[in-house]
């Protein structure tokens, strides 16, 4: 009789925001799709966090922020080869095309915009996560 093998471990979700209560709401929806949500309200604890802990499988990150805001980070991230292929989703408030074509730019998979809609976030992140 064979073993059944062991469920995988869920993939990490990094959220970067640096209000509270949107990293809340975004690491309950992550849960429900059976992934691992980890947070940091900035930029530069993001880095910390992905330092000592490994690339995760994706990032959902504010585009304005304390320290080190999400362009930034983005610019940081692409610049290291453990994570230059990090699939990054922007989720921002910032209403000026500028910053999201930045971002876009610089290679995030998709900005979606505050106040989003739970299928939005959902559909953007297993879209990130099958490429």
């Amino acid at each position: 009789m064979s073993a059944t093998p062991p469920d995988p471990p869920p993939r990490v979700v990094l959220i970067v925001d640096d209000e509270p209560h949107i990293r809340r709401i975004i690491g309950i929806k992550l849960k429900q799709m059976g992934l691992e949500p980890m947070d940091a309200p900035d930029g530069a604890e993001a880095l910390d966090l992905i330092r000592r802990h490994g690339p995760p499988a994706l990032a959902i990150v504010d585009i304005m922020m304390p320290k080190l805001d999400g362009l930034s980070l983005l610019k940081k991230l692409r610049e290291d080869p453990a994570t230059r292929e990090l699939p990054v989703v922007f989720v921002t408030a910032v209403r000026e095309t500028e910053d999201r074509d930045k971002a876009l730019a610089l290679g995030a998979k998709t900005v979606i915009l505050k106040p989003f809609k739970s299928g939005d976030l959902e559909a953007a992140v297993r879209s990130a996560l099958a490429t």
